[in-house]
C-alpha cells in the first residue's frame, strides 16, 4: 500500500550501481523472511521451497534474480550468495551490491502471501473483511486480487518504515566513499 513517506532516498555513494525497480528475485527456502521483506519493499519475489534445478535455471535465464545460502547453487548464472543468517543484514547486503534500492514508491505494493501487486479498494469493497474500528479508523485499503487479503496503515506501519530507513542507514555507512 502505497502511504507516507518518512524516508527520502537520498543518492547512493556509488552512483555506478543502479538497482531497477523492476528487479525480479527467485529465493530458496532458507531465505523466507527475506522473500516477505523484498515484497514489503515491492519486488517481485518468488519464493520457492522446494526449488528444482530446472525451475531455477528458467527463472535465471528469464532474468529473476536467484538469492540463496547454499552454496551449492552458486554454478546457477546469476545466482548470489546471502551471506547472514539475518533478515536486516540480508538487505543490506543486497542494497550494497546494488541488487536493490529502497524506492519508498515501491512499499507496500505487493502481497507478501502472493507476490500480487495490491489494488487500492474503497471502504465499501472491505466492509465486511475488516473489523468495524479499522474500517472507521484507516486512511485507505489495498486487497490482493488473488488471495483476497486486505492491507491498511496499521499502528505497525511506522515501526516497519522506522526498520527499513534503519536497514538502509546501515547499509549505506558500510559502502565505499566515492
Amino acid at each position: 500500500m502505497r502511504l507516507l513517506r518518512y524516508f527520502p532516498s537520498p543518492a547512493r555513494q556509488d552512483s555506478s550501481i543502479r538497482p531497477s525497480i523492476n528487479m525480479q528475485f527467485l529465493v530458496d527456502k532458507m531465505l523466507g523472511k527475506l522473500a516477505k521483506w523484498l515484497r514489503i519493499l515491492g519486488f517481485d519475489t518468488i519464493y520457492l521451497e522446494y526449488p528444482a534445478l530446472p525451475e531455477i535455471r528458467e527463472q535465471a535465464a528469464q532474468g529473476r534474480i536467484f538469492l540463496t545460502r547454499n552454496r551449492s547453487l552458486l554454478h546457477i548464472p546469476g545466482a548470489v550468495f546471502i551471506s547472514s543468517d539475518h533478515v536486516d543484514s540480508q538487505l543490506g547486503q543486497l542494497y550494497r551490491a546494488g541488487h536493490i534500492d529502497f524506492k519508498e514508491e515501491m512499499w507496500f505494493s505487493r502481497c507478501i502471501l502472493c507476490n500480487v501487486p495490491l489494488t487500492n479498494v474503497s471502504n465499501e469493497e472491505v466492509d465486511t473483511l475488516v473489523p468495524e474500528y479499522v474500517r472507521r479508523t484507516a486512511s485507505s485499503f489495498a486487497r490482493c486480487p488473488l488471495c483476497g487479503k486486505v492491507y491498511w496503515p496499521g499502528s505497525h506501519l511506522n515501526r516497519m518504515k522506522e526498520r527499513i530507513g534503519l536497514i538502509k542507514l546501515q547499509a549505506a555507512k558500510s559502502l565505499p566513499a566515492p
